[in-house]
């Protein structure tokens, strides 16, 4: 699916309908970022119909303490992998978002 425009959330929710969500099984997660277009309404009850999980990442302070950085490089290793659905597994993952929700839960008690 090409698009020559910027992501909006009826791009997002065609991409959901047309190429992800007929790919998605239950137990497989789609973890996404904050970007708008994400988090239109729609999405989340698309990705769960077809049993699939779906997660936000944490807003970590836009990235400005150095344990971002380790997620950054965490996340950018899983997506040199590829989508989950492509791999057809999920190894891995567990431990990049119990270090995601560690870091997550310790920026929430030092506010």
């Amino acid at each position: 699916m090409t698009i020559e425009s910027p992501t909006d959330g009826d791009v997002f929710l065609a991409f959901l309908k047309q190429v992800l969500g007929p790919r998605l099984e239950p137990g497989h997660i789609v973890i996404l970022d904050n970007l708008g277009a994400h988090k239109v309404e729609g999405v989340r009850g698309l990705v769960e119909s077809r049993g699939a999980q779906l997660l936000y990442l944490p807003l970590l302070a836009r990235f400005q303490s150095h344990r971002a950085s380790l997620i950054q490089a965490e996340t950018a290793g899983a997506r040199r992998q590829g989508p989950l659905i492509e791999c057809g597994q999920a190894e891995g993952w567990e431990e990049i978002l119990d270090k995601l929700a560690a870091v997550d839960e310790e920026l929430a008690q030092a506010k």
